[in-house]
């Protein structure tokens, strides 16, 4: 009579199964080659085709001071000589 369904929530794409994101890419149809992929690139397939966009957090540098000038410099020549 007045009774509501509930809307079936889905988990969070990270706390799904490799299968489980599969089936959606499968079902969705505009996801080519889902049987390849692993679970990472199941999921930015899943957003893009969704359009979720990615929030990309604010990741502070916990060792602020752990790169010096004496130390990028070092590991500029360090690089460099790798590129010999």
């Amino acid at each position: 009579m007045g009774k509501k369904e509930k809307e079936k929530k889905e988990k969070p794409l990270d706390k799904m199964t490799a299968k489980e994101l599969r089936e959606i890419c499968v079902t969705t149809g505009e996801v080519v080659g889902v049987h390849g992929m692993n679970k990472a690139e199941l999921i930015a397939a899943i957003k893009e085709v969704r359009g979720i966009v990615e929030e990309k957090s604010k990741k502070t540098n916990r060792y602020p001071c752990a790169e010096g000038k004496n130390q990028g410099a070092q590991r500029q020549a360090g690089t460099s000589r790798r590129n010999r």
